[in-house]
């Protein structure tokens, strides 16, 4: 009866673990607990101000998708970004009633795509979520 009075508080506590911290993701070998408020599916991860996914992808195909992907943007402006401390050129365009930063490259030996969605113009680092921003920056 111990046992199972252990098992069950230990599983409990699991579970309320998970709900109040979030979960944690793994975004380009670097660990991270998403928000708790946040609904995280997969390589996504959607909040009630943005959503963030990221797709991994080989370096050869990196080029092909990024031509597809900017011709599929209205106006894509191009920003210097950092990923996780590697330079990177990242595009900001408008769908909807978002702001896109849509990101591609070669981050930490992985070929990546990632795409933010916030409901406000991106201008700076401060402009993205606090959450992102341990591993996105703008550059100026």
């Amino acid at each position: 009866m111990k046992k199972i009075t252990l098992l069950l508080f230990i599983i409990i506590s699991i579970m309320f673990l998970t709900i109040s911290c979030g979960q944690s993701s793994e975004f380009c070998g670097e660990h991270f607990m998403a928000p708790s408020e946040c609904e995280t599916i997969g390589n996504m991860i959607k909040c009630s101000d943005c959503v963030f996914t990221w797709t991994y992808e080989p370096v050869a195909d990196l080029p092909r998708h990024q031509k597809e992907l900017l011709a599929q943007l209205s106006n894509p402006k191009q920003i210097n970004v950092s990923v996780i401390n590697t330079d990177l050129v990242g595009y900001v365009s408008k769908v909807d009633t978002y702001e896109s930063l849509i990101i591609i490259g070669k981050v930490n030996g992985r070929g990546v795509i990632i795409d933010l969605y916030v409901n406000k113009e991106i201008k700076s680092t401060e402009d993205l979520p606090e959450w992102v921003r341990s591993f996105i920056k703008i550059k100026s």
